[in-house]
């Protein structure tokens, strides 16, 4: 069996994530309390909810960041020995925004 190619991205992954939901809600007997699939819904919920929380951190740190190299370009709070590093990181951190 080939393997489908997806373009995987924050989007994609939140986007399976909820369709599996979707799915796996199909499947629950309600009069079952220990339906392996209200197990699955929730387990997979609390992962978007978990992808979601560290995103809106990463968001935080990048807005951080950029301020502190702001800063430093305004010629307070860095110091000069700092720039390549602090430069390297606001790179990266705007590339992982960009892959989501």
């Amino acid at each position: 069996m080939k393997e489908l190619e997806v373009k995987v991205n924050y989007s994609t992954i939140i986007e399976g994530l909820e369709d599996l939901i979707r799915d796996r809600k199909s499947f629950i007997d309600k009069t079952d309390d220990e339906c392996a699939f209200t197990h699955d819904k929730v387990i997979l919920q609390a992962a978007i909810d978990m992808l979601e929380k560290i995103s809106s951190e990463n968001r935080e740190y990048v807005g951080i960041i950029k301020e502190f190299y702001k800063n430093w370009k305004d010629g307070k709070l860095v110091e000069p020995s700092e720039y390549d590093l602090l430069q390297r990181v606001v790179k990266a951190l705007e590339k992982a925004e960009g892959a989501k």
